[in-house]
């Protein structure tokens, strides 16, 4: 027996080594999916204009918006990058982009429409930066000013260094001090650069501001010059002062912080900076400044207001724009001020005549919201967030457009939310109400109906079927489940209702009847009389009901350790065919149905595949163990894709298993920079959000996937590599 298994082990090794010299190398290869565009990368940071189109540093990428036609802003491209967002600057032809704890990221936008990825710097902390000559000058938290040469954007290097606590002048506070130490701003101009550094003091609970004089006319090794005081000049004014933003111009540093004001700053002898003057007390809170040419402009909480620089002894107040609701100032150019509103609404201000600034230029980016997908049909795309439904256009997926949107007004919040789409409609739950959408004309989505149920403490789920609309939910005796009639979308109608035993996980219906599950049951109700529905059966289990599917009268349910098949031909009497074991244990399943095989997927156990032509004797037939989790997501045509990424843990691998066969055999795998919990293929492409913070992602397949390898054997031990720390086993 032992010589007949080691016979079997060398034939697999042989097997594994021949088929991997076929493919080139020693691990099966990513099978062939590309990115090739996305939309929704969310709510804007900063903004930064060149050319005429605007680059806007959003949650997860940069956001090109063309502005040629400055009354009508267009959202050109939604260019990805991993990570989260937080500043972008402009110089040539190249974006620098910095992603929170990880470093920057420099992206071609010589072609504005197609941004190309062309290299990276990886520092973990980048409070903010200033791009000039061939250096990139970073602000970096506790490690200071970093130099970067970028004259080759595919290799950035670091030049130099300035590590605050080298010179501090904190030396002058009681050695029982430890302070923290943090450069959190930088403005270059000519030989220097000015840092602003904050001592946070742990002791004393209070921050220290300094601005320090470096210079840099050596990169590759910048020294202090002198370095400014802020609070015992009278900048910051007490504890709950800080300094919210500083530029420089016409060797002047302008200053603004949240409580005393604005000041300038003569840095004409950088060596020697004194304050020229105050000016502007605060009134509320100052939340930074941009300049343009002669012109400042500040904002405040609900508004922003104009100041004439030209003398900067004493900047004179021009003008006062506001739009009674919160805003931020995210960019200037030339005469045109990008504003921000807490919609997501970026609102374009024309200057010009700063007496009187006025608004010329709308761009409603809230559906652009970190969106999550609920289904793809035809040449569109249907997401949501919390402010609504967004129908993206996906003719062309390497440049999806929002085609229309709709927008729940006074809604800010996923929570509680529900959208699906049915033909020309979408179909919203939120608390106790259904609101019916008519998508007829997709570039202008309009509510057709609001109806309010009668479950008192809100909707839990919501199904179409024909013109009915089935919706569980839960009053203050229970569950209960309603059918409305939206045969006429402008005027739904409840035709009946039924007290249910417990909370329903999920329902399926057919024409006359519905079935669903709850934790350890199966329920069945005739719907023939949609006014008078009345439970025919209910069928208790042992164990926890994991997932249930309904197809021709025959229901298909896996427990924790069982996969079961029962026919309800006779809905009184339902009559249990099989029940064999699985033992797949903890963890989520899904059953999914594809001619004569039953296909579970177990996240903890990975993929049996079970032949049901013979209902009372189902036979498992293959087996496919993965080590570590996945989940599945979704089937089209004969592949299934499942992704190991759960919401929150930001990458993830994506797995394409071909069942052509009717045996689950692993096609290949792509690792994803997202976690990726929802994906829809359709036809060669597949859409993807994660559902809380991603944008979503349309992926090309390729025609040339790898090959899966299939190991026969019999002991069921072979283990082998498919990637980096990923173990796959094939049990038959």
């Amino acid at each position: 027996m032992g010589t007949k298994r080691t016979i079997i082990n060398c034939f697999s090794i042989i097997l594994i080594l021949f088929i991997f010299s076929i493919n080139g190398h020693s691990q099966v290869e990513n099978f062939k999916i590309t990115l090739t565009g996305s939309w929704g990368t969310g709510d804007y940071r900063n903004l930064v204009v060149k050319d005429k189109y605007a680059y806007c540093a959003t949650e997860s990428g940069l956001d090109i918006i063309d502005l040629h036609d400055m009354t009508y802003p267009k959202k050109e491209k939604s260019f990805y990058i991993e990570g989260e967002i937080d500043r972008v600057a402009i110089l040539g032809h190249y974006a620098y982009v910095t992603v929170l704890n990880w470093g920057m990221k420099i992206v071609d936008i010589s072609n504005p429409t197609q941004p190309v990825l062309k290299g990276e710097f990886r520092i973990r902390t980048i409070r903010n930066l200033e791009v000039t000559g061939k250096y990139a000058y970073l602000a970096c938290g506790g490690s200071g000013l970093v130099v970067v040469d970028v004259s080759v954007p595919t290799n950035p290097i670091k030049m130099g260094t300035y590590v605050v606590e080298k010179e501090s002048p904190a030396t002058q506070y009681p050695a029982t001090l430890n302070p923290v130490y943090s450069a959190d701003g930088v403005s270059v101009w000519g030989n220097y650069a000015c840092l602003k550094v904050t001592y946070w003091k742990e002791e004393e609970k209070k921050s220290y501001y300094y601005l320090y004089m470096i210079d840099i006319s050596n990169p590759g090794v910048p020294v202090l010059r002198n370095y400014y005081p802020c609070g015992e000049q009278g900048l910051v004014s007490d504890s709950e002062d800080v300094i919210t933003d500083f530029h420089y111009g016409k060797n002047k540093l302008f200053i603004t912080t949240s409580v005393s004001g604005l000041w300038v700053l003569d840095v004409g002898n950088p060596e020697n900076p004194h304050i020229l003057i105050s000016k502007i007390d605060a009134y509320s809170s100052i939340k930074g400044m941009f300049i343009s040419g002669n012109y400042m402009m500040v904002p405040f909480q609900k508004i922003i207001e104009i100041y004439d620089i030209s003398n900067e002894a004493a900047p004179k107040p021009m003008g006062v724009w506001g739009c009674g609701r919160k805003i931020n100032v995210i960019g200037v150019y030339g005469s045109y001020v990008f504003i921000k509103e807490e919609s997501g609404k970026l609102d374009i201000i024309d200057i010009s005549s700063p007496s009187t600034p006025r608004l010329i230029g709308t761009l409603d980016n809230s559906a652009g919201y970190l969106p999550q997908l609920i289904s793809v049909s035809g040449k569109y795309a249907y997401t949501w967030n919390g402010w609504g439904l967004s129908i993206v256009d996906v003719t062309d997926p390497l440049h999806p457009v929002l085609a229309g949107k709709y927008k729940d007004e006074g809604v800010s919040s996923m929570y509680g939310k529900e959208f699906l789409v049915s033909g020309d409609y979408a179909y919203e739950r939120i608390n106790q109400s259904i609101k019916i959408i008519d998508m007829s004309t997709k570039t202008y989505p309009v509510l057709a109906s609001n109806y309010k149920t009668g479950f008192e403490l809100g909707i839990y789920k919501i199904s179409v079927k024909d013109n009915y609309l089935y919706a569980l939910g839960t009053s203050n005796d229970g569950d209960y489940l309603e059918i409305i009639d939206v045969s006429n979308k402008s005027n739904p109608i409840l035709r009946g209702s039924l007290k249910l035993s417990s909370n329903v996980y999920k329902m399926f219906i057919e024409e006359d009847y519905l079935v669903y599950f709850t934790e350890k049951s199966i329920g069945m109700i005739d719907t023939h009389m949609k006014w008078e529905p009345y439970e025919t059966g209910i069928i208790s289990n042992e164990e926890t009901i994991t997932d249930l599917v309904l197809m021709n009268d025959t229901v298909y349910v896996t427990d924790q350790f069982n996969f079961k098949i029962i026919s309800i031909q006779d809905k009184r009497k339902p009559v249990l065919l099989s029940s064999i074991k699985t033992g797949a244990g903890k963890g989520t399943s899904h059953i999914e149905i594809s001619g004569r095989y039953a296909y579970l997927c177990y996240s903890e156990k990975g993929i049996y595949g079970v032949d049901i032509s013979d209902p009372a004797n189902p036979v498992i037939k293959s087996r496919y163990e993965h080590l570590t989790p996945i989940y599945f997501r979704a089937k089209y045509g004969n592949y299934m894709y499942f992704s190991n990424g759960d919401t929150y843990t930001g990458t993830s691998k994506i797995y394409m298993f071909d069942i052509t066969s009717n045996t689950p055999i692993l096609s290949g795998f792509y690792n994803a920079s997202f976690s990726s919990n929802i994906i829809l293929p359709y036809h060669e492409w597949l859409y993807m959000t994660n559902g809380i913070s991603s944008p979503l992602f349309i992926f090309k397949i390729g025609d040339n996937l790898t090959t899966g390898i299939t190991i026969v054997s019999p002991d069921g031990d072979d283990l082998y590599t498919v990637g980096e720390n990923d173990k796959i086993k094939i049990v038959w």
